[in-house]
């Protein structure tokens, strides 16, 4: 099972029964996740982090209570030389936001599209 900052834990043992539902012991403990932007630091995708900064995109990212984001790696942006000055830089990061859906991989289907933050839509292909 995957937690905060991807780390991930084993399941010893599943499906205990108890009368509220179901336990699982599991060989750690789950990781609390973080923000965007500090999981983002965290990761290394530094040149995502300076233009949600750049761009005063930081904490609304941040405040939002369900959201995926398709964060392109600092090599991605520096092929297409993608800076903090860039134009239209935010409506390019709000091309990689779905607002109101966790895209946790089982629920990303190939072929299935969405409607990101910028009002653009992105296909999944996996």
């Amino acid at each position: 099972m995957f937690s905060g900052l991807g780390n991930s834990v084993g399941i010893l043992t599943g499906d205990i029964p108890y009368a509220g539902g179901l336990i699982h012991t599991t060989d750690g403990l789950f990781t609390v996740p973080i923000s965007l932007s500090s999981t983002s630091q965290y990761i290394g995708q530094t040149t995502f982090t300076s233009l949600t900064n750049a761009t005063n995109q930081t904490s609304i990212l941040d405040s939002m209570p369900l959201v995926t984001v398709f964060i392109p790696s600092n090599e991605a942006f520096a092929a297409v030389n993608v800076s903090p000055t860039s134009p239209n830089i935010a409506s390019v990061l709000s091309g990689h936001v779905l607002q109101n859906f966790a895209g946790y991989l089982p629920a990303l289907s190939n072929g299935t599209s969405y409607i990101t933050q910028a009002g653009t839509t992105v296909t999944v292909a996996i």
